[in-house]
């Protein structure tokens, strides 16, 4: 259930459509959502090319899917080429969401340099990476660090992505999903360690600004004595939460949710009829790495080493590495609004967690 609207300020003006990768997925189809309210082109590239199931209640198959995919590069030619068809001959920007592998550097170098030729005209790239993945560290630090390269040399506009843990992560990652539904149990092992974690609309109202922003504007957070109008493009953002949560305190909240029945303020002693599947306590679960990596082996099908690097993070985080961070990252600074706390978006999706 998606219920919340997000809005960013797009630029219509600028030539040529909007290129999405993982079109489909969890950021994109907001983005997608944004950049049609603000009748901005784009196309949503995918494996299986379809039309992007959009938020807010948009029209279904109002955006364009094309068939794309990393590994197979006979498919980027023709998804190019959708794309700039889309924008009267031309890409914009373009969104980067780079396969789950450990080395998607030249992959993605190779692409952005497919895409930034005469032919499609792309200039501006916007990857999606984390905060727990530094510039020219693996996976998507590779790719950040291909871009920054690029930019450095005046050979395109860039902006790299750096969200915090994501909130629907509770509602569309398998492995949350099915133990909250089934076992009322969130398994980590993160410990007492603490997240800000970050809504996907946030996400991608940043993204949708930078993607069709022009390369200087006035920034929405700025303090009213400072006249100057920095560039928001060629650097990092930090996309973050308003508020630390532990999973144990993200359990509780789901709690709160999931006991809460309607009309009764909270209480969950309250004699209404309404929906039992509603009425369970979630308990978070602390494993260790090794517990943990082997698990995601088990409920996700990962390769061992994938595994073992999503495992670590955990354990990075149980040790502050998110704590580090601060709250709210530059969401305000792009959107000129807060980011969304937890709390509203469990409201918003519990009956995802129905059993």
């Amino acid at each position: 259930m998606e219920t919340s609207t997000v809005t960013a300020t797009t630029t219509p003006s600028e030539p040529g459509a909007v290129f999405l990768t993982g079109g489909t997925g969890t950021v994109a189809r907001r983005i997608a959502a944004l950049l049609q309210a603000a009748n901005i082109p784009c196309v949503a590239a995918s494996r299986s090319g379809r039309s992007p199931p959009l938020p807010n209640n948009a029209a279904s198959g109002s955006v364009a899917g094309v068939r794309f995919d990393w590994v197979d590069r006979s498919t980027w030619e023709p998804a190019l080429a959708a794309g700039a068809g889309a924008g009267s001959g031309t890409i914009r920007a373009v969104f980067l969401v780079v396969p789950g592998m450990l080395e998607p550097g030249p992959t993605a170098a190779a692409f952005v340099d497919l895409s930034r030729t005469p032919r499609f005209g792309a200039r501006r790239f916007v990857l999606l990476s984390s905060t727990a993945i530094e510039e020219g560290g693996p996976a998507m630090g590779q790719v950040h660090a291909v871009l920054r390269g690029l930019g450095d040399k005046g050979e395109i506009e860039w902006a790299v992505l750096r969200p915090s843990w994501f909130q629907e992560n509770f509602a569309t990652q398998e492995s949350h999903l099915q133990s909250i539904r089934e076992e009322n149990k969130i398994y980590s092992a993160t410990g007492p360690g603490r997240i800000p974690f970050v809504s996907a609309h946030d996400i991608a109202a940043v993204a949708a600004e930078l993607l069709t922003t022009s390369a200087s504007v006035s920034a929405s957070a700025s303090s009213p004595e400072d006249n100057s109008k920095p560039a928001l493009l060629n650097r990092e953002y930090l996309i973050l939460g308003p508020e630390l949560l532990s999973y144990a305190d993200v359990a509780a909240t789901l709690s709160r949710v999931l006991l809460a029945r309607p009309g009764d303020g909270g209480n969950s002693n309250s004699n209404s009829n309404s929906d039992s599947r509603h009425h369970r306590a979630i308990e978070h679960v602390d494993l260790t790495e090794a517990e943990l990596a082997s698990r995601h082996q088990r409920i996700s099908g990962m390769p061992e080493q994938y595994a073992a690097i999503l495992a670590a993070m955990d354990t990075e985080i149980r040790n502050g590495a998110e704590e580090r961070r601060g709250l709210g990252g530059d969401v305000r600074l792009v959107t000129g609004r807060l980011p969304r706390p937890f709390a509203e978006f469990a409201e918003e999706n519990k009956d995802v967690w129905a059993t």
